[in-house]
């Protein structure tokens, strides 16, 4: 169920991370790209 969960987590901050402040520190943590700010540089549409 948690796995369930972190897909609903993740996937809400990718379409509006503005509004999940939270997930985004760890999806850059959990990912190859490692800060929120190469996040938002790679996908744009998020600034």
């Amino acid at each position: 169920m948690a796995y369930l969960q972190g897909v609903k987590d993740y996937t809400a901050a990718l379409e509006n991370p503005d509004r999940h402040p939270e997930v985004v520190p760890m999806l850059a943590k959990h990912t190859p790209i490692d800060t929120p700010e190469k996040l938002k540089a790679r996908y744009p549409w998020w600034t």
